[in-house]
């Protein structure tokens, strides 16, 4: 190969990788966000205002509320994992950093092993880790619990399961089930969680200590033990020690009241018996500390001695202290449940003041008594909550286990979803103008930049080395299979289950082994790579084909060959994190992975014709496949558990993807792609096809917003660094053109002297 030419090749692959970079912020021209699918389970339901049912696809800035007795709507994410809100909720559909936002209402989050995301709230945010489950509450302030797993606050505060936290304080506390589960929304939403194939985090109670059981129902027990201590006005001190300790023992009842927020709360109502038959009613609203329950009360203050003229002496106060220990608890009916508890409770009355009249200080007196009982659970829990009315997923369409789990693939919208307002249409063709001036002008600039200094690399390397080897047929043949492989595995991990026990591993290496057999029991996973490379295969095949076909008339006789671009690999890496940290969905996962590349040097009209050939190709391929994965997403959707259906919806949404995000980079104006080539050969076809692929990535790939007021938050944060690629693209620019001019400077010929 001439030294010129290999150069280009290199040159080709190398900034064909730096642009897949460039374009995995494209979606960043837009507010970006993961959508999901609706279903309203029981209730009603609106999305911005219109009657929403089962399959509604809702995107960022959707505001979705929540109506009805019982009301249930589950939000599905792309990732498989779960949002649910109940009765009275109204929630805003997130962009990129945080699913959404809870205004008001109850919202109960599932996460999928590998899958991190916030919902923000106006008192803060709470994220939750890979897997975990948690909820919010929100009405005069903004409370949540932990179910599973461990939340981060956006004060950086940490709640690990099971706990309670109060947002905008750093508040957080050890949670029973009943500060979880008292709630029928939350035990619902368990048994939800556990049909849907996620861990059912209530099964994992038995092994708890029983501090943390149920703790509601009628408890008795033998008399109590205890002592007491009265000092003073003899006759009352002996009525006391009677009434106290010769009564029958009292009665203890638990409850536990729910309003419509999390957590619940636990009272106990005590029945005190006097040894007169007489019956006196306390009711204490009980605190938990994670080990026992504890309520401080003052039962009564006042002025002890009141005269007949009015003159009042002396002030005394009565109250006391309870603690309620959880000795043993058990799951009955699917709820933990405290079945033992021991009291312990102190009374005391007591002169805050003394008196000095004679006929006052002879009836002072102080007492103190302290009590301890063991008490048992009679019958079933009194307040457990049952469950909703509802079947907990009888008809879930998404399955989230076995070969037919559908993964974020499954995630892409449909062309009908995607259809945009006038006004959006106006966004679209700012937004395509923005990338433009951001992305385009200033990458070619660097492209230039690159690509001087990597010609001059690669003609000093073959200067050194004249008779490097090139690969034959057959060795570029295993590379490229080798290749898309490869391509393939990486672009699988887009999918936060992939791989996710590997990731968890890493904070305890000697889960490795087992991080590995899980990996390899991934049907789901492993499905999805073989989906990936299907349509790595359908996609180059075909655009090879097209290329041949086209070349023969165009170019006869031109020499080609397949060859897989290695330095993609690491930007297929780096579109993956991308993807994973801004919760795009289904995610900037495919690009120029391979491609055929002609030899023979080619006029430029040729090689425009070429290219403007490859971009249309791109174009019918990506909407073509588009419109079969709605046809087949709608079909897999109303079969769940379809292996078939699920695999072809995901293939047609890979091959849209790939596509949809190969347009954008090809045709970059950069010397080296077929942007560059066809805006050299005919700069307004090269405009054309270019505002063309940008629309169609947007519409597929792109959440785009309802009005102008809503770009902002994410957007400008985009924008911000978009425009900070752009400064520094234009200073490498100056300063390459003014060291070129010094060198070209230095050796031009000195003019001859007169």
């Amino acid at each position: 190969m001439p030294t010129r030419l290999r150069a280009r090749a290199v040159r080709a692959i190398l900034t064909g990788g730096f642009a897949l970079a460039l374009v995995a912020g494209l979606a960043g021209c837009a507010p970006l966000g993961p959508g999901a699918t609706l279903r309203v389970l029981a209730g009603e339901s609106t999305v911005s205002g219109a009657v929403a049912g089962d399959g509604t696809r809702v995107d960022p800035g959707d505001l979705i509320e929540v109506s009805g007795s019982g009301a249930i709507v589950e939000l599905q994410w792309p990732d498989g994992s779960f949002t649910r809100l109940g009765e009275g909720t109204r929630f805003v559909v997130g962009a990129s950093g945080a699913r959404g936002t809870l205004e008001t209402g109850t919202a109960w989050n599932s996460l999928v092993p590998g899958s991190t995301f916030a919902i923000a709230t106006s008192d803060g945010s709470a994220r939750g880790g890979a897997g975990s489950v948690f909820a919010l509450s929100c009405a005069a302030e903004c409370r949540g619990v932990v179910a599973e797993g461990a939340v981060t606050l956006e004060d950086g505060e940490s709640a690990s399961a099971p706990a309670t936290f109060l947002l905008g304080s750093g508040d957080v506390q050890p949670a029973g089930w009943d500060a979880i589960y008292a709630d029928p929304f939350a035990l619902a939403n368990s048994e939800r969680d556990e049909a849907a194939g996620l861990p059912q985090t209530t099964a994992a109670w038995a092994a708890q200590d029983p501090a943390l059981g149920s703790l509601g129902g009628v408890f008795e027990g033998p008399a109590s033990a205890g002592a007491q201590s009265c000092t003073g006005w003899a006759e009352e001190c002996a009525r006391v020690q009677a009434n106290i300790f010769g009564a029958p023992p009292s009665d203890y009842a638990f409850s536990i009241s729910c309003d419509g927020t999390l957590p619940c709360a636990t009272d106990l109502e005590v029945t005190i018996n006097g040894a007169d038959g007489s019956k006196r009613t306390a009711v204490f609203p009980l605190a938990f500390d994670g080990t026992v329950y504890t309520s401080s009360t003052t039962f009564g203050d006042g002025t002890y001695c009141t005269f007949p003229d009015g003159r009042t002496e002396g002030t005394w106060t009565n109250g006391g202290t309870l603690t309620v220990t959880p000795t043993d608890a058990e799951v009955r009916d699917g709820a933990f449940v405290v079945t033992a508890v021991s009291i312990a409770s102190e009374n005391w009355l007591r002169m805050v003041e003394a008196t000095t009249d004679p006929s006052c200080a002879e009836f002072e007196y102080e007492w103190s008594s302290s009590k301890s009982r063991a008490m048992t659970l009679t019958g079933a829990a009194a307040d457990a909550p049952d469950p909703l009315a509802v079947d907990a997923g009888a008809d879930d369409p998404r399955p989230v286990s076995g070969p037919a789990r559908p993964s974020v693939l499954s995630g892409l919208k449909s062309p009908v979803d995607a259809i945009p307002t006038i006004e959006q249409w106006a966004l679209i063709g700012a937004t395509i103008l923005v990338c433009v001036l951001v992305l385009a002008f200033p990458g070619y600039l660097l492209s230039r930049v690159v690509s001087d200094r990597l010609e001059a690399s690669v003609e000093r390397r073959a200067a050194r080395h004249p008779a490097r080897r090139v690969p034959n047929g057959f060795l570029r043949f295993l590379s490229v299979v080798f290749g898309l492989i490869v391509a393939s595995v990486i672009t699988a991990a887009v999918d936060p289950s992939f791989g996710a026990p590997l990731v968890a591993s890493f904070a305890n290496p000697g889960d490795l082994g087992s991080a590995f057999s899980a990996i390899a029991l991934d049907l789901a996973g492993w499905r999805l790579v073989g989906t990936a490379f299907a349509a790595f295969v359908v996609f180059v095949l075909l655009g090879a084909l097209v290329v041949r076909i086209a070349s023969r008339r165009i170019a006869p006789g031109a020499t080609m060959h397949l060859q897989f671009r290695w330095a993609s690999v690491l930007v297929l890496i780096a579109g993956v994190v991308v993807s994973r940290l801004f919760d795009l969905s289904p995610g900037i996962i495919f690009g120029l992975v391979a491609g055929w590349v002609i030899v023979d040097s080619l006029p430029v009209a040729a090689r425009g014709r070429l290219a403007l050939v490859g971009a249309v190709f791109a174009l019918i391929v990506g909407a073509a496949a588009w419109a079969g994965y709605a046809i087949f997403a709608t079909l897999a959707a109303a079969a769940p558990g379809d292996l078939v259906l699920v695999t072809a919806s995901e293939l047609l949404s890979a091959l849209t993807i790939e596509a949809v995000s190969t347009l954008p980079l090809a045709l970059l104006p950069f010397a080296a792609l077929d942007g560059g080539v066809l805006r050299r050969w005919r700069l307004p076809a090269w405009i054309v096809v270019y505002a063309l692929a940008l629309a169609l990535f947007i519409l597929v790939m792109v959440a785009v917003p309802g009005s102008w007021v809503e770009v902002q938050g994410d957007a400008i944060v985009w924008l911000i660094g978009f425009g900070t690629f752009t400064v520094l693209a234009l200073s490498i620019w100056g300063v390459h053109a003014a060291l070129q001019r010094r060198r070209t400077a230095r050796v031009a010929p000195e003019a001859p002297m007169e």
